[in-house]
């Protein structure tokens, strides 16, 4: 349940757009509530109230508006039930993060300006909404200033995002499936494809480097090795989730990179590092 304040207004005339009270409200047709960049709020999954999605879960929906591109992260943190946080463009799922081990959950987001949707949910699903898991949480937003800095998860990005960051020795390990003994740095990023919106994947990088592409968490493509200032393109076809990496050539050279997510098919840009 999200909380609101609800005002009271005096009819001084006959009152005919009152609700029925009879007729049970909808809790899955109200808007969203607005949520700030840097904005805390606490709310409770309740199964009396809150909009039990098609997905099976109990879910409090907020609106994220960025009127620039934006690097940052979500947290929700939750009592008694593991989290669940997924994030929306409209009807397009972005983002689906999840935790099945612990009660708080931190991800970093990369997104162009827009309106988007983050619901605050559970890990678990259920069959109804009464068996759902319940109870309060917390949900907050962080600016966030550099891209992938040491080593966690993939950041979250979409149709139009940008990520300008650098490689550094304390960034994740990751071997390609070709040199399965070779774990080299590496820069993760990670979308939901819409039905019929295939993404292309463009990036250069003052160090040598290959992009690596994984579709449901299987190799699914990769560029060679390239040099220094090289540019590295590659094309992700079909709905569902797909990860992306920028890999380093060695340990030892090491340094900035841009790497770029646009709709195939759309404009481009040739990319240049700052």
């Amino acid at each position: 349940m999200i909380p609101r304040i609800v005002l009271a207004t005096l009819c001084l005339t006959a009152c005919s757009s009152v609700a029925d009270p009879s007729v049970p409200v909808d809790p899955c047709a109200g808007a969203p509530a607005p949520l700030a960049l840097g904005e805390s709020v606490s709310g409770v999954l309740d199964a009396a109230t809150d909009c039990f999605e098609q997905d099976a879960r109990l879910g409090d929906r907020y609106l994220l508006t960025l009127d620039t591109p934006t690097l940052f992260d979500v947290t929700l943190a939750t009592v008694g039930y593991l989290p669940f946080v997924p994030t929306y463009l409209g009807a397009d799922q972005l983002s689906g993060w999840a935790s099945d081990t612990a009660y708080s959950l931190t991800r970093e987001h990369l997104f162009p300006p827009g309106e988007y949707e983050l619901r605050a949910s559970s890990f678990a699903r259920a069959a109804t909404a009464q068996s759902a898991p319940q109870g309060p949480y917390t949900l907050s937003t962080v600016p966030v200033a550099v891209p992938q800095e040491g080593c966690g998860r993939e950041t979250s990005i979409t149709y139009g995002s940008v990520a300008e960051a650098r490689m550094a020795p304390d960034d994740c390990e990751r071997a390609p499936a070709d040199e399965p003994d070779r774990p080299r740095p590496s820069d993760g990023y990670s979308a939901i494809l819409a039905p019929g919106r295939d993404m292309t994947v463009t990036a250069v990088a003052d160090f040598p480097f290959r992009l690596l592409h994984l579709a449901d968490g299987a190799p699914a493509g990769a560029s060679p090795w390239l040099p220094a200032d090289a540019e590295a393109s590659l094309t992700a076809t079909g709905a569902g989730f797909h990860d992306f990496y920028v890999l380093a050539g060695s340990e030892s050279v090491l340094g900035a990179y841009v790497i770029r997510f646009v709709e195939s098919g759309g404009a481009t840009v040739a990319l240049r590092r700052r």
